[in-house]
C-alpha cells in the first residue's frame, strides 16, 4: 500500500470512529406486554395486558429513555458520565395505573442519581425492555458481562442465567437474538428481532418480541410474559441534555457527596 493511501485509510477510520462516538439516534416505540399469574386455588392463569410508549435517544456511551407507562406520568432516565439519573414527572391530577407506585413528589418533579459504569438501569420492565432493545449494545460488548432478563420480575433477580447471543455487526452492537437458560439448561427467555432498519450505520429493531417462562405448581415451564415492541419513529438526533435544575442538583451532590440520598 502506498504511504498516501495508508494515511488516507487511517484518516477515514479515525473520522468514522469519531462520528460514531458522537452520533445519536432517536427511537419512538410502543410496547405491548401480556403477563400470566397462576391462581394457587384454581390453578388457572390470570391474564393482564397493557401498552406503553417510549422515546429513546441512543449513543455509544450515553442514552436517554422516556417512558409513559403511567397515566399522565413520565419517567426520564439518562445514562451519562458514569451515572444513571432518573426524573419522575407528574401532573397535579395524575392518575396512577399501579396503586402501589407513588412518585416521591406528586404534582411536581423528583430526581435521583446512582453510579453506573456499564449503563445497566436496574429498573422495572417498563425501563429495562426499551433499554434492552435500543440502548444495551455497549453493555453487551463488555468482557465477562452477565446479561439481565429483558423484563425482570419485581421479586426476583434478573441475573444468574446463561445466554446465547447474536448481535448486530456494527459499532453499536444491539442484540438481535438472545436465549436465556437456567443452570439446568431450561429455556427461561427468548428475545427476537424479526425486523430492523439502519440509521447512521447502526442497526435498530423496528419490531422485537420477548417471551419469558416460569414453572407452575407442577414444575411445568409455561409462558409467563410476552412483550411485543414496534417502532413508530426513528431518526438522527442531537445529544441528550439534562434539564438545568437536574444538572444544578447533580453538581451540588458531586461537590457535597455526604448529602446524597
Amino acid at each position: 500500500m502506498k504511504p498516501n493511501s495508508f494515511l488516507t485509510l487511517c484518516a477515514a477510520l479515525m473520522l468514522a470512529a469519531t462520528a460514531s462516538s458522537g452520533q445519536f439516534v432517536e427511537v419512538e416505540a410502543v410496547i405491548d406486554v401480556t403477563s400470566w399469574l397462576h391462581n394457587e386455588e384454581t390453578g388457572l392463569p390470570l391474564k393482564n395486558s397493557r401498552s406503553f410508549s417510549v422515546r429513546c435517544v441512543v449513543g455509544t456511551n450515553m442514552w436517554l429513555i422516556e417512558n409513559h407507562s403511567q397515566t399522565n406520568f413520565k419517567q426520564s432516565v439518562w445514562f451519562m458520565n458514569g451515572k444513571i439519573i432518573r426524573q419522575n414527572t407528574s401532573t397535579q391530577d395524575a392518575v396512577l395505573d399501579d396503586p402501589g407506585f407513588t412518585p416521591a413528589n406528586r404534582g411536581g418533579r423528583f430526581a435521583n442519581f446512582t453510579t453506573s459504569e456499564d449503563g445497566y438501569p436496574a429498573g422495572d420492565m417498563f425501563l429495562n425492555l426499551p433499554w434492552f432493545a435500543f440502548c444495551s449494545g455497549p453493555y453487551f460488548k463488555r468482557p465477562a458481562r452477565s446479561l439481565p432478563l429483558p423484563a425482570p420480575g419485581t421479586d426476583r433477580s434478573p441475573f444468574g442465567f446463561k445466554d446465547k447471543t447474536t448481535a448486530f455487526i456494527d459499532s453499536l452492537g444491539l442484540p438481535q437474538h438472545v436465549d436465556f437458560f437456567t443452570s439446568k439448561g431450561q429455556l427461561k427467555c427468548e428475545y427476537r428481532v424479526p425486523q430492523s432498519t439502519n440509521v447512521l450505520r447502526w442497526n435498530f429493531p423496528t419490531a422485537f418480541t420477548v417471551v419469558q417462562y416460569e414453572p407452575d405448581q407442577f414444575d411445568q415451564w409455561k409462558r409467563q410474559l410476552t412483550a411485543t415492541g414496534r417502532v413508530t419513529g426513528i431518526r438522527p438526533a442531537s445529544k441528550p441534555e439534562l434539564p438545568q435544575e437536574i444538572q444544578a442538583r447533580l453538581e451540588i451532590l458531586e461537590k457535597f457527596p455526604r448529602r446524597r440520598r
